[in-house]
């Protein structure tokens, strides 16, 4: 059905790319050291949050179909985020990620499923990574030990360029507070380009109020679009992830 699609591809859409265990063997030369260490302290310091929690909405363009749904997150840091999508106040699909697995409840057909990460990343031939959902999602850049990074001026503010011999990322940001423009994701023949057309500000802290993801396939030659625009956004408030599993549904 519509609503569970775009909430798997809301999801999906935005983790594109992930760690990867190797560096580069030889990493593109850093240019100005200094502000580089600077901007991914800044950046580092702004991505702590206890929790987080976001209202709005989620709309999706594809080949097949479109459609639209309401949507709610909750992140507990580092710890687990749950996604529920509704439709006229009704709720259709939960989705629960943690470090370890993603577990989902189908409220429409009464099902439920739970994979590893590394597995749902397959079926979606792609690896997925529990903190780079987080990161993305709350504050518009990753960070990440296993990339190798260089700073560059552009005509807007800065390109941070992250590589791996895996993937490639590029987030064009302002500096002072940092605050991102766009992100581009390539790895083999798949991209991700999210742009974040609202920003805005809790006590110092950035997060994305609105963004626009676009993913290309090129291997199967489709394009799929997401836009999400949260009405609502808290920071460090009590928050309660609820996810119970009724004994009547059923596990596919």
């Amino acid at each position: 059905m519509i609503s569970k699609k775009i909430t798997l591809l809301f999801v999906t859409l935005l983790l594109i790319s992930c760690h990867t265990s190797k560096q580069m063997a030889h990493s593109p030369e850093k240019t100005d050291n200094a502000t580089l260490e600077e901007l991914m302290d800044q950046i580092s310091e702004a991505q702590k949050f206890k929790t987080y929690s976001a209202k709005g909405t989620v709309s999706y363009t594809g080949a097949d179909f479109g459609g639209d749904a309401d949507a709610q997150l909750k992140v507990i840091y580092d710890s687990a985020a749950l996604l529920i999508i509704r439709k006229y106040g009704i709720e259709l699909f939960r989705l629960l990620l943690d470090k370890d697995s993603v577990t989902s409840l189908d409220r429409i057909d009464n099902s439920w499923s739970k994979n590893s990460i590394s597995e749902w990343a397959k079926s979606y031939k792609v690896p997925l990574d529990y903190l780079m959902i987080q990161d993305i999602v709350t504050s518009g850049f990753y960070l990440t030990e296993y990339l190798s990074y260089q700073l560059e001026k552009n005509s807007e503010g800065y390109s941070v360029k992250g590589f791996s011999e895996l993937f490639t990322m590029t987030t064009d940001l302002t500096y002072s507070p940092p605050k991102p423009l766009k992100m581009s994701l390539r790895q083999d023949r798949r991209l991700l380009d999210i742009g974040f057309n609202e920003i805005t500000t809790f006590s110092g802290r950035v997060c994305p109020k609105s963004l626009e993801a676009v993913y290309k396939d090129e291997v199967l030659g489709t394009t799929d679009k997401i836009i999400i625009k949260w009405k609502e956004i808290s920071i460090d408030k009590e928050v309660s992830i609820k996810f119970a599993i009724p004994d009547h549904y059923t596990r596919k």
